[in-house]
């Protein structure tokens, strides 16, 4: 794409009544995290050839405000994140920081799950149940997959057996709306929506799966599990998390 990188690491300041320990623990947490973010830096440098500029940079406060109010500086194309870790302090905050940015994040997001191996963008795919078609970020995706020079396949996962001719009329308005993007329609029958969309990514190859995460009311938060977090926090594939539009 011809983008600059610019690497991000927010170190999180700890609170004692003895200060002095405490302000020569951060002072070594910061050498080390600025050796460690500068050792990436000349790893991603010479992987990419040396023919992608990647700068780094190191702040201290809380995870999500720094990101963000870096992302207003920058206007990042996409911000990129790991989503799951290794171990159980990784997977905790990592997973914790993508699904709050998940949540919150107004620029595009891509989670990148643990021992994932590159290997191009050929494949994008949009999960959608067709409801409110009108906010989903049309013209997003659409540059995405001519960014990436992609192929787009839409999926539908529902619990009627065979296809419900109610469901492929709704998705009419989307074929009209993508109607250039030469996009595949997939029905797929599945008690368990999450877990059909990741089988039908792993079976299809598919490289990123986008999610239009809904917004529900504070009622509705407290009785359902969002698929968006299941997904991001259990999928084998990248996820693209894109806001609705308002």
């Amino acid at each position: 794409l011809g983008a600059q990188i610019r690497l991000l690491h927010v170190n999180i300041p700890q609170e004692s009544f003895n200060q002095s320990p405490v302000i020569m623990k951060a002072e070594r947490a910061m050498t080390s995290a600025e050796i460690q973010l500068d050792d990436i830096r000349v790893r991603m440098h010479t992987h990419g050839g040396g023919e992608v500029e990647i700068s780094t940079e190191l702040l201290t406060g809380e995870f999500f405000v720094e990101m963000y109010h870096l992302c207003e500086e920058i206007q990042p194309y996409l911000v990129i994140m790991g989503s799951q870790g290794t171990t159980a302090t990784e997977r905790f905050l990592m997973g914790s920081n993508s699904v709050h940015a998940m949540k919150n994040l107004s620029w595009p997001l891509l989670t990148i799950p643990v021992g994932y191996t590159y290997s191009g963008i050929k494949k994008i795919a949009l999960a959608s149940d067709f409801e409110n078609t009108i906010a989903i970020p049309m013209d997003m995706i659409k540059k995405f997959r001519t960014d990436f020079n992609a192929t787009l396949d839409v999926v539908h996962v529902g619990k009627d057996k065979g296809v419900n001719p109610a469901v492929v009329f709704k998705s009419s308005v989307m074929q009209q709306q993508l109607k250039a993007s030469n996009a595949k329609y997939h029905f797929i029958s599945e008690e368990n929506t999450e877990e059909g969309i990741m089988e039908f990514s792993e079976t299809n190859h598919i490289d990123i799966l986008i999610v239009i995460p809904k917004q529900y009311s504070f009622f509705d938060q407290l009785l359902h599990v969002s698929m968006s977090k299941q997904l991001i926090l259990h999928s084998k594939v990248p996820i693209m998390v894109l806001q609705a539009i308002a």
